[in-house]
This record gives structure tokens, C-alpha cells and sequence, in this order.
């Protein structure tokens, strides 16, 4: 026969919870009621719960669990809710409403967490943001500590992704309201170690930047080959230009992580140095007709294109450079780096 548990929702020290009562044989204690709200609960042998309300049928009616209303309605309409979703009766989240959502889903997590039954509301949520499409991930953006946190409890893989690319490309930076000390110490360790990858990559890239050049004859240009003079001095202003550029960045090291995505991807998308810029600079040194400048221009910048390919490549599903998201955004995520895998 089936084991009866009688349960109270107090308010205690500020905090809503359910509170086991003390039981009568193999039935709970009955507590007078009037007109409150009640919750009943039942542990089967095969270790369903059922759950009603006032008005269900008699067989349970003595394993009532008074609900005394407690100083915080909110929370009490959390529980209903979370209850409600052991009989599949949707939750009450905002599909209008990227930021209520958030705050909803985070509320109903929390107390389904505490009652071990978060398993029952990951579908409806998972639902509910896959209808916000674009508008999700712009709000990640925002601050991706606190979405990764929702995503690793809802096991969400795509708010996951999405979170993890930015706290990866952003690192060690961090200009979001949610304290880096909220997330866990082996995902703030993922974070450093698949960003200390990132930055091993940009030092090999960075070095064949500054390699670039022109071959004559199989060879580099020279300045010595003055039928070549012209050529030679594009590929040294086009050096100096990315030197000047990389200097830049590394003399404020701190923030240098905010701008490089933007950079290496401008570089990609070949509107970095445009033709008259570089011809102003050429101009400034020797002048010339500078017949040959276009033709050079072109294979320095097919080159770099090629040597910060993957580096500019764009992993998030909005576009960053729209969205003034500055740093590298190229990251891949594995199956291992789920921490519910």
C-alpha cells in the first residue's frame, strides 16, 4: 500500500520551504484548515508522486498538507507551478519577454532544484527560449555568466554554447554584472585553458602577419631589386601598419582581448588597409606612379586573409561585429566541455 508524507510550505527566516510534518501510523497528521490552499502529496511503491489540490477525490483527502500563506505570494504561485508540472500543466514563463524569462526560469529552477525535480520543467523552458530565436542569443550577450549558470541546470546546449563562446573570447576581461566567482571553479578553469589556446593561436598568427610579403622570382623582394623598389616598400608599409596595429593592442594587454575578434576579422573580410590609405602612405615616403600598387595590395591582403582564416571565424549564432562584440568569437566547443556529458 502506498506510503503517505504530509508536507507544509512555511516562510522561514525570509526563505519559502516545504517542511515535512509528523505523521500518525501510516497517515499524516490531519491539520484543520479554512479556505487555505492545500497541497497533497503522495510516494507510491513504484515512486510516483501524485499531487492535487482542494477538491480532489476522498481517497486522498486525509493526506491533505496545509499550505499557510506566507509573507511572499510570489513564491507560493512558484510552487503551485512547479506542482502543476508533475500533471503537465505548462508554467507560467514569458514568451514576449526575453528578460522576465530569464527571471521566471531562474525562480522556478531554484525551488525545483531544492525539490529534486528540475528534470520535470528542462522541456517547457527549453521550449519557451527556443522560441525567442535571435532575441536569445542578443540577450546573451548581455551577460553570458548568468546564462551559462541557467544552461548547465536546464542542460541547455545551445544557451551553453553560446555563453561559453563569449566568456571564452572576452577572458580574462569580464564586463558583465554577474561575478566571475559565480560560476564554478573547473568551468572558470575550462574558460582560462580553451582561452590560453586562443592566444597561442593569435602569437602564431600574429608572427606570419608580420612575415607577409611578395615573392620575385621565388623569392622575397628586395630593396636592392630597383625594378622591384615599389613593391618592396607596400610590403613594408603594409608590415608597419599591422605592427603599429598589434603595438596597439598589447600596450593596454588588459583590454587587448576586447578588440582583437574585430580586428582579425576585419583583416578577413580584406577592408583592412584600403587602396587609397595605402596609397597616401606610399606617397608620403617616395612618389612615384605607383602602377603596381593595387596588384600588391591585393596578394599582401590574400595572404593575411588565409593566415587569420580561422581566427575570424565566427561561432556564435549572431553576427558580433553588428552586435559590438569585439573579441574572438572562433571558439569550438567539444562534447567533453558539457558538464552534463
Amino acid at each position: 500500500h502506498p506510503t503517505w508524507f504530509s508536507f507544509r510550505i512555511e516562510d522561514r527566516d525570509g526563505k519559502i520551504r516545504l517542511v515535512q510534518q509528523q505523521v500518525q501510523g501510516d497517515r499524516p497528521a490531519i491539520v484543520p484548515i479554512t479556505q487555505e490552499p492545500i497541497v497533497k502529496t503522495e510516494d507510491m511503491s513504484d515512486n510516483q508522486i501524485a499531487v492535487g489540490t482542494q477538491g480532489a477525490s476522498s481517497e486522498v483527502e486525509g493526506a491533505a498538507v496545509v499550505v499557510r500563506r506566507p509573507k511572499n505570494p510570489t513564491v507560493v504561485a512558484l510552487y503551485s507551478q512547479i506542482f502543476g508540472a508533475f500533471y503537465n500543466i505548462p508554467l507560467h514563463v514569458s514568451t514576449t519577454d526575453i528578460g522576465a524569462a530569464l527571471v521566471q526560469s531562474e525562480e522556478l529552477v531554484k525551488i525545483a532544484g531544492d525539490l529534486g525535480c528540475v528534470h520535470l520543467i528542462r522541456p517547457y523552458l527549453g521550449n519557451v527560449f527556443g522560441q525567442y530565436r535571435q532575441k536569445l542569443f542578443a540577450a546573451i550577450k548581455t551577460d553570458p555568466p548568468r546564462w551559462i549558470l541557467l544552461a548547465m541546470t536546464l542542460e541547455h546546449a545551445s544557451i551553453y554554447t553560446e555563453s561559453f563562446i563569449h566568456l571564452v573570447g572576452a577572458h580574462p576581461t569580464w564586463p558583465w554584472l554577474t561575478k566571475r566567482t559565480a560560476l564554478h571553479p573547473e568551468l572558470r578553469q575550462l574558460i582560462a585553458k580553451k582561452s590560453e589556446v586562443l592566444d597561442q593561436k593569435c602569437l602564431e598568427t600574429e608572427r606570419q602577419l608580420l612575415a607577409a610579403t611578395i615573392m620575385i622570382n621565388k623569392n622575397p623582394v628586395q630593396p636592392q631589386d630597383r625594378s622591384h623598389i615599389e613593391t618592396w616598400m607596400v610590403v613594408q608599409v603594409f608590415r608597419d601598419a599591422l605592427a603599429r596595429h598589434l603595438h596597439t593592442m598589447e600596450s593596454n594587454s588588459n583590454k587587448k582581448s576586447k578588440h582583437q575578434g574585430t580586428f582579425f576579422r576585419k583583416i578577413h573580410a580584406g577592408s583592412y588597409m584600403e587602396y587609397e590609405e595605402v596609397r597616401s602612405m606610399c606617397d608620403d615616403i617616395m612618389k612615384s606612379n605607383w602602377k603596381d600598387l593595387g596588384d600588391d595590395l591585393k596578394t599582401l591582403k590574400a595572404y593575411a586573409m588565409v593566415v587569420v582564416a580561422e581566427l575570424a571565424e565566427n561561432e556564435l549564432m549572431i553576427d558580433p561585429d553588428s552586435q559590438n562584440v569585439g573579441y574572438l568569437t572562433c571558439v569550438k566547443i567539444q562534447p567533453q566541455d558539457f558538464p552534463w556529458q
